[in-house]
Order: structure tokens, then C-alpha cells, then sequence
């Protein structure tokens, strides 16, 4: 199961994350591109940025479990992953949230 958490568009840059559930697994998913993404450091020279966050299946049960919706269908934990971090500094504000929590996430970008 896959939903939408943040998108934006800009004359130099658009961004679409998404936030899923895959064989108990979370993940959330970025991809940026654009001349803005070109002239950044993350970019490293090419207009397109790919991202991730992923949380094992161990970490995934940790991290609802803190969150207090181990209980919830899919669907509604996905949904509150969008409802409460997207506001508060995107994946990022999750990623905070697992060290605060000592939760184990793993970060991937490319290039």
C-alpha cells in the first residue's frame, strides 16, 4: 500500500515523496528534479534526486508501536504518518522522531 506525502511545484524544482507499506516494511520515497536540484550539492550535478527512508520490518512494528497505531489497518497508519509529519518537517521529522526512539532507519539517496 502506497500514499502521497508531500508534493510541490516550482519553476525550478519539483518534489513528490510518497510513504508506503510493503511486507510489513515502511518506506518513504522521494524524488525531486529540476535546475534547482542541477545547482544543489545533492543533485551533484544532474537536475534529478532520488531518496529513501526505509524501516525493516522489526523497526516498522517499533515505530507504530511508539506511535500508539500498531492496532490500525494500513491504510490509517499510513495515514497518520501524512497527517502528523507532513506538517512537521517532512520525512525528516520522521527520521527525528526514530533516533529520538531508537528506531533504526535506513537513508538512501542517489546520485
Amino acid at each position: 500500500m502506497e500514499m502521497p506525502f508531500y508534493h510541490s511545484k516550482r519553476k525550478d524544482i519539483e518534489i513528490n515523496m510518497t510513504v508506503s507499506l510493503h511486507d510489513g516494511e515502511l518506506q518513504f520515497s522521494g524524488y525531486d528534479f529540476g535546475e534547482f536540484v542541477a545547482k544543489s550539492s545533492v543533485g551533484q550535478g544532474s537536475d534529478e534526486y532520488e531518496y529513501y527512508l526505509k524501516l525493516d520490518e522489526e523497526n516498522t512494528k517499533k515505530a507504530f508501536e511508539a506511535l500508539g497505531v500498531a492496532d490500525k489497518s494500513d491504510k490509517e497508519k499510513l495515514q497518520f504518518i501524512v497527517d502528523t509529519f507532513k506538517k512537521d518537517q517532512g520525512f525528516s521529522g520522521f527520521e527525528e522522531y526514530c533516533e529520538k526512539h531508537d528506531i533504526e532507519a535506513k537513508f538512501f539517496s542517489w546520485p
